[in-house]
């Protein structure tokens, strides 16, 4: 009689890549347009909650604590706001173009980024949903910030996402079109750990709907000044470490 697999035994599985590198491109998260997005979205809510760029910061609900401790010397530092990418699907707007999908945005009138860049630009509209949570120690400041979201979420808000381009005359705006489902001092699964060291919470569960855009990482991405700057803002770099490549710094943030 043939011995039987114990289903229950542990089964490790290794971490390793199924596509090949150079399709990684046709994803969202490594599109330029994705780091994009985050960095108006960031920009956004730090204006919005009246937060300098180091109190917001790219981390999952399950893991704030700990991202947020571990780059503060083991404070939370209140108050902050963190935010993370946590699905995709396809919009409800009817933005859908065939041409602009199988052969590019067409040049009108002798220009278009066809003429200047050399190449074509396709879209695809997509919607990127978000969880996030903002941290206070007082009530009244998170009453104050509520307000201020509302103020937000009471309509659409345009994000306009703006990439670089191989010519440096010619930038690409994206559109974002950000949509905010807002709850004041929430339940958590750690409610005893929050009750007990008064920490007041707003829960933001929001979504951007916007375009994946296709194009060579020559011809379309974020400048370097840009990123360096954003990573300064957030004290994630040093102005005397800026030999460093910006585009490695700026994925190791969104990890």
């Amino acid at each position: 009689m043939s011995e039987k697999t114990n289903i229950n035994n542990s089964i490790v599985i290794p971490s390793k890549s199924f596509y090949y590198k150079d399709q990684f491109t046709n994803n969202w998260s490594s599109q330029p347009c994705a780091y994009a997005l985050d960095l108006s979205l960031e920009d956004f809510f730090s204006k919005r909650l009246i937060f300098p760029l180091d109190r917001i910061i790219y981390s999952s609900n399950d893991f704030t604590f700990r991202e947020r401790t571990k780059k503060n010397d083991g404070q939370l530092n209140l108050p902050y706001m963190n935010y993370y990418r946590i699905g995709y699907s396809e919009p409800d707007r009817d933005w859908w173009n065939n041409y602009a999908n199988a052969f590019g945005l067409m040049d009108i009138g002798n220009k278009g980024y066809y003429k200047e860049l050399g190449s074509k630009i396709r879209l695809v509209p997509i919607k990127i949903e978000y969880e996030s949570t903002v941290f206070f120690s007082q009530q009244k400041d998170c009453e104050y910030a509520y307000s201020r979201l509302l103020l937000g979420g009471s309509n659409e808000t345009i994000l306009n996402p703006i990439l670089n381009t191989s010519d440096e005359n010619v930038s690409l705006k994206n559109i974002g079109i950000l949509n905010m489902d807002l709850e004041f001092n929430p339940t958590y699964n750690e409610s005893d750990w929050l009750v007990n060291n008064k920490i007041w919470t707003i829960s933001i569960d929001f979504n951007v709907d916007t375009f994946l855009i296709y194009a060579s990482e020559e011809d379309l991405f974020i400048a370097n000044n840009i990123i360096l700057n954003f990573l300064l803002a957030k004290n994630l770099i040093k102005p005397n470490v800026m030999d460093s490549n910006p585009k490695i710094l700026l994925e190791e943030y969104f990890q």
